[in-house]
């Protein structure tokens, strides 16, 4: 690949990772919080990039001012990254006072770099920049900061594994909402696994040959990962709409996927379908006291079989597949529109499947899914409020009545009978 080829990969997968960050911080997805998160990784992730593609093509001095935000910047990629995956996991919807900590050394090198910034500093940026550029060394022997800038550099890769064994573990250990979702978390962080490596190789050979930072001239195949892996990772966001915008942004599963094997979990009542009577009523949409649209039953016609052979594979299938009743405020409206069901044939087909309204079926699916999170021993790192919000329940007192409604106990009993069972 020439040269010129090969500054236009890298400056296309910069645009990229710039557009998908503006798109992450403007999010107006339920999940609004953790995007903005994902959103400041990938503009660091960006920023950094770009820096080392102006230095590369020798465009830095062009750009002076640029210098010196970037340092700080860097140290935001694992702990934001980690805290994304994090609250899409275990459904957070907001930051901790703990979780502030996290940024604390973002914050530190920020205000060391502050003087330099706002030019209040014996050396100017564009002094600085030339000198940088004459011998690359020079970045790291002027003093434009009380910390090293050579010390940024080696704990940069430090942070990233740090973070990375702890990301790993969330995304082996814990399922996200949609399996979608959790194929994109597992896709981010093994593309930040690959990114992290290249940083600490990079790093090593620029203390070896006595510069602080290794411009790889001559180590193309280094820089197509570093490059190449963050291209990847922006055009694999892109195809996951439901993190960029929600739920209404997923793409409906085919009527022919198979069914994944039911999990197994404790003796409880599960959702059966009932025989279906030779007459049954005419379900009329209407809205409900929350103002969801449920089935009435004005009149009496012949049941249509063929309807429900043709539909119920895609509600399965989406059920199954992408759980969507994790989502506390999802709608009959809002599962129409991803399955592209037209709203009186799926409130139709719900009602005469499953015999139940179609806010029972959701509840009967997260009650199922709270027992298999009991089993699975989840009740350890969360309080019953956070398994109950992590199940798509909309508060603890929603929780507690639909749990004993369908299971006879309430959830603290069900698992006190967990507990004598496991001890027994």
């Amino acid at each position: 690949m020439g040269f010129a080829y090969q500054n236009a990969f890298y400056f296309l997968g910069v645009s990229l990772a710039f557009i998908v960050s503006f798109l992450l911080i403007r999010s107006t997805a339920e999940h609004k919080v953790a995007n903005r998160l994902l959103g400041i990784a990938f503009f660091s992730m960006a920023w950094y990039n770009m820096v080392y593609l102006l230095t590369l093509t020798k465009a830095y001095p062009q750009v002076y001012w640029l210098a010196g935000w970037g340092p700080a910047l860097s140290f935001l990629i694992a702990p934001c990254a980690y805290l994304y995956v994090r609250m899409m996991v275990l459904q957070h919807e907001r930051l901790t006072k703990k979780d502030w900590w996290h940024f604390l050394p973002f914050f530190i090198l920020f205000m060391d770099l502050l003087p330099f910034n706002l030019g209040l500093t014996s050396i100017s940026k564009s002094e600085y920049i030339g000198n940088a550029m004459e011998n690359y060394n020079q970045f790291y022997q002027q003093h434009i900061s009380v910390i090293p800038l050579r010390l940024h550099f080696i704990l940069r890769p430090a942070q990233a594994i740090i973070y990375l064994y702890f990301q790993w573990r969330l995304v082996i250990r814990h399922r996200a909402v949609t399996r979608r979702i959790q194929r994109w978390l597992l896709t981010l962080t093994i593309l930040q696994t690959a990114f992290a490596p290249v940083v600490a190789i990079m790093t090593a050979q620029g203390l070896s040959t006595g510069q602080g930072m290794y411009v790889a001239h001559d180590y193309r195949v280094i820089v197509y990962i570093l490059f190449g892996g963050f291209f990847v990772a922006s055009v694999a966001l892109l195809s996951v709409p439901d993190a960029l915008y929600g739920l209404r942004g997923r793409e409906p599963r085919s009527p022919g996927l198979p069914k994944p094997e039911s999990i197994p979990d404790r003796p409880a009542a599960a959702v059966t379908p009932v025989v279906i009577p030779v007459v049954t009523p005419v379900l009329t949409a209407v809205p409900d006291s929350e103002g969801t649209l449920e089935s009435a039953a004005p009149e009496a016609r012949p049941v249509n079989a063929r309807l429900i052979a043709q539909y119920l594979p895609v509600i399965e299938s989406y059920l199954t597949d992408e759980q969507p009743y994790l989502q506390a405020k999802l709608s009959i409206q809002d599962m129409a529109v991803a399955t592209r069901i037209p709203l009186h044939q799926l409130s139709y087909v719900i009602n005469q499947h499953y015999g139940i309204r179609y806010t029972d079926l959701m509840n009967q699916y997260r009650v199922d899914h709270a027992k298999h999170l009991f089993a699975q021993g989840v009740w350890r790192e969360l309080s019953m409020e956070g398994l109950g919000k992590k199940c798509g329940f909309s508060n603890r007192t929603n929780f507690f009545l639909v749990f004993k409604k369908i299971t006879g106990q309430s959830p603290s009993e069900y698992l006190n009978a967990i507990k004598s069972e496991d001890n027994g």
